[in-house]
């Protein structure tokens, strides 16, 4: 071994959590970190012989990683307010405009997607029912290989 190890890994070898070999051999065989190693463990020793009683009842240690586990950020609900503070800031901005972008823009919207809906159709009949679906598949698979590279970008958190 080049460098010694780090006293967390020294407790975990006084713990029974780490097992390697060579971090073993290690301890035993450096003068630093053997001291280390036997100052820590006689330490802890009375600690594990003081003969307590009292136990922490079963459950405590799934409701400590309860409160210990990370929760998700509640995106939508961010989204959703975020939107509502835009919508009343452009209401008291210029109520004209809101109200041109309720009846036009939504208007609008939903004539592109009644466009893209009849380009669909259209699209069909040229290309089959088998084109159709191999489009979708392709579209599926193009969206599983995004999330796939989102879950490794985000660190597999919330994906």
């Amino acid at each position: 071994m080049i460098q010694c190890p780090d006293k967390l890994t020294i407790q975990a070898v006084i713990d029974g959590e780490e097992t390697d070999i060579q971090i073993i051999d290690h301890l035993q065989s450096c003068p630093r970190c053997c001291q280390i190693h036997s100052e820590m463990k006689d330490a802890f020793t009375p600690a594990d012989n003081l003969g307590s009683t009292v136990k922490l009842p079963a459950e405590f240690l799934g409701r400590l990683n309860e409160k210990l586990s990370p929760q998700p950020f509640p995106a939508a609900m961010a989204a959703a307010v975020i939107f509502t503070l835009a919508i009343f800031s452009a209401y008291l901005t210029n109520p004209g405009y809101l109200q041109w972008w309720l009846s036009v823009g939504i208007t609008r919207q939903i004539s592109y997607l009644i466009d893209a809906f009849i380009d669909l159709l259209y699209i069909s009949h040229i290309v089959g029912p088998t084109g159709v679906i191999i489009g979708l598949a392709a579209l599926v698979a193009l969206e599983v290989l995004i999330l796939n590279m989102l879950r490794n970008v985000e660190g597999q958190i919330n994906v």
